[in-house]
């Protein structure tokens, strides 16, 4: 019932802002072993959180990021699928404080890596593509956290035309942005995609879908 009523955005305020539902949320996630349970609480906030920074940075400070993490950090794709859709919308507003403390956690960006690389759910892989973008747009000390980790590789193989099964468009198109927000980290950044040698033919692979 509640994962239906957060699908009306005209709810989405005062739901939000109620903070013993907030809670209630948050320690389900944390708290319960069983599966739907864990999905649809964090359903439920990945909804109240769409395209509004106000509401993301309320259910940040109410202790969701670090139960987002746990669900990307899991084993099961759903779980797992949950976590970076959610952990999408947490880091998606401008000047979110929740940017800089998940580009600082290694094993972070270490289970992004591994989720673009090796999912086999296009949805979680875009989601994880959306992380890393929003990652890159905040300050220019995550970008160098970012490039280190090695989440260009990933990136460049989402993209790339010759591939025996292309990736969706669904996929490729949030690729591309978090690539345009990793140059966008400055000079030293964009100098080391474009040392690449499969970024140019990509691209302009692409341009011929």
């Amino acid at each position: 019932l509640l994962e239906n009523l957060s699908c009306n955005a005209r709810l989405h305020h005062d739901m939000a802002h109620n903070a013993l539902l907030l809670r209630f949320l948050v320690s389900t996630m944390r708290d319960q072993q069983a599966y739907a349970l864990r999905v649809n609480a964090a359903k439920v906030l990945v909804n109240l959180t769409f395209s509004s920074p106000t509401l993301q940075q309320r259910v940040a400070e109410a202790g969701a990021l670090p139960q987002a993490v746990r669900l990307l950090q899991a084993s099961d794709p759903g779980l797992s699928r949950q976590g970076a859709w959610l952990l999408s919308h947490l880091t998606a507003g401008q000047g979110c404080a929740a940017r800089g403390e998940v580009a600082r956690q290694a094993e972070v960006l270490e289970r992004l890596n591994h989720l673009l690389l090796h999912s086999a759910d296009p949805a979680t892989k875009a989601r994880a593509c959306e992380v890393v973008c929003n990652l890159a747009r905040g300050d220019v000390g995550p970008h160098a956290d970012l490039v280190r980790s090695g989440v260009v590789a990933p990136l460049l193989r989402l993209i790339d035309p010759k591939l025996e099964v292309r990736q969706e468009a669904d996929v490729v198109a949030p690729a591309l942005l978090a690539l345009a927000a990793l140059v966008k980290g400055g000079a030293a950044t964009a100098r080391g995609l474009l040392v690449e040698p499969s970024l140019t033919p990509h691209l302009a692979g692409i341009l011929d879908y």
